[in-house]
């Protein structure tokens, strides 16, 4: 004979079964984020009875791997479900608010084609003892830098 909380356990199971099948049709098929995160939030804290109840009935025959097989089913449960509250929350909250303080002089960005390109800044003041060139030329790329005067010829060196 079943107890009720074994009856109620497997109507938990079969529930977080059709989530999960709801999960995926929601995510692959449908591709709809905020109910395929609803389906992954719910599924696996259903599924939570259910593994209690087997360590109930497995307990008896081996306590050890009994208590391991449910500490990892629920910390997987845990996981599955904080990714689901996760991924509907930033279906929820789309924005975000941020705050950035940048010197007027510290960024500039240039982009070149793959071919290469040139930059000429407007004429700069500089009093320090080196000047530093932050590059990301990519996997193949180079830099090669000329300094001007202020009639635009090429200083040596």
């Amino acid at each position: 004979m079943t107890s009720s909380y074994d009856r109620y356990a497997g109507w938990l199971s079969i529930l977080a079964g059709v989530a999960g099948i709801g999960y995926a049709l929601a995510f692959v098929v449908l591709k709809d984020a905020e109910l395929s995160a609803v389906f992954l939030t719910l599924a696996p804290l259903l599924a939570v009875a259910g593994l209690v109840a087997v360590f109930e009935r497995v307990r008896n025959i081996d306590a050890g791997y009994a208590t391991l097989a449910l500490a990892i089913g629920a910390f997987g449960s845990l996981a599955a479900s904080t990714h689901g509250a996760y991924d509907l929350s930033r279906t929820k909250h789309k924005g975000v608010v941020s705050r950035l303080i940048q010197r007027l002089d510290g960024f500039v960005s240039a982009d070149a084609a793959y071919g290469g390109g040139e930059l000429t800044t407007v004429p700069l003041s500089f009093d320090g003892a080196r000047l530093e060139l932050n590059v990301d030329t990519g996997a193949l790329g180079s830099v090669r830098v000329e300094l001007l005067d202020g009639d635009g010829r090429v200083l040596p060196g």
